[in-house]
């Protein structure tokens, strides 16, 4: 586990929900409106954090580059964390980072450690320390588990730590020319 630098951070407001359903091709009925809306977040890089109604939508989720583009491309916040929750402590999340040269990611630990600002709000948990067990990667065949936690004092965030587990895919050795 690791000790993010920073707590996580609010950006400006993002798109409305209508604009978020259309750039992921889904209904504006898969998008979850009940709670805390959509947003910009970061613990260092920034995420647009959009919350699904139900994992089927977050697997359905195809991102319209056209409207990314114009919705997101320019913005700082360009990289899409997609999730829904599939109990209180667990969500299913996706990411999309075409800006940053990625279709999609299996594992983003700082999109993690950023929704927490989310999953924190949402809770609306003055004190204690909230765990959540985020699964990404499913999708794309190459599922990942990325535990989260914040530590909330008087209602505001002031600690988070994400981390798993990793296993070697490959190693290899480079040698420099003489």
């Amino acid at each position: 586990d690791f000790t993010t630098a920073k707590t996580p951070e609010v950006g400006s407001p993002v798109a409305a929900l209508k604009e978020f359903a259309a750039m992921l091709n889904l209904s504006p009925a898969d998008v979850d409106d009940a709670g805390t809306p959509a947003m910009s977040l970061s613990c260092g890089t920034w995420f647009t954090v959009i919350p699904l109604r139900s994992v089927d939508a977050v697997a359905r989720a195809r991102l319209n580059m056209d409207i990314w583009g114009r919705l997101l491309g320019g913005s700082r916040a360009n990289k899409t964390y997609i999730f829904a929750r599939t109990a209180p402590d667990k969500i299913h999340a996706r990411m999309f980072g075409p800006g940053e040269g990625v279709a999609e990611d299996p594992a983003t630990g700082s999109a993690a450690c950023a929704v927490t600002g989310w999953l924190a709000r949402d809770q609306k948990t003055q004190n204690g320390t909230l765990r959540w067990t985020i699964t990404q990667g499913v999708e794309m065949g190459r599922p990942s588990t990325i535990f989260a936690e914040a530590d909330v004092v008087n209602g505001a965030i002031s600690a988070v730590r994400c981390g798993g587990t990793a296993v070697l895919m490959s190693e290899g050795e480079l040698r420099a020319p003489e």
